[in-house]
């Protein structure tokens, strides 16, 4: 029988990989390649907190894995390069999947 796994705690471990994986734009294209390498080394923390999950599966604390896959990336990932200005994010609502603050 599977364990039970509390859906809020699932979503925040999902929003935690959401976050991980997404770059803001580089500014110019000199800085492609350091936008490229931080989602590669993004890539690589979220991998090794999955795996970290998976090899610990029945004592796994889903809170916890998304807590350590943000300090990962804020310690090993940082954006080191200059981002785009006009690039602001949407706020999304996961209840209803509609942006945030108006109609689609």
């Amino acid at each position: 029988m599977a364990d039970r796994v509390d859906v809020a705690d699932v979503r925040e471990l999902l929003t935690a990989i959401r976050e991980s994986l997404t770059a803001p734009r580089h500014a110019s294209y000199e800085y492609a390649e350091a936008s490229k390498q931080l989602l590669v080394d993004r890539a690589a923390a979220v991998r090794g907190v999955l795996t970290s999950f998976i090899k610990h599966r029945g004592e796994a604390d889903l809170l916890k894995e998304a807590r350590i896959l943000r300090e990962l990336v804020a310690e090993n990932a940082p954006v080191t390069y200059p981002v785009r200005e006009a690039e602001v994010p949407v706020p999304v609502d996961l209840a209803d999947d509609e942006p945030a603050g108006g109609d689609r």
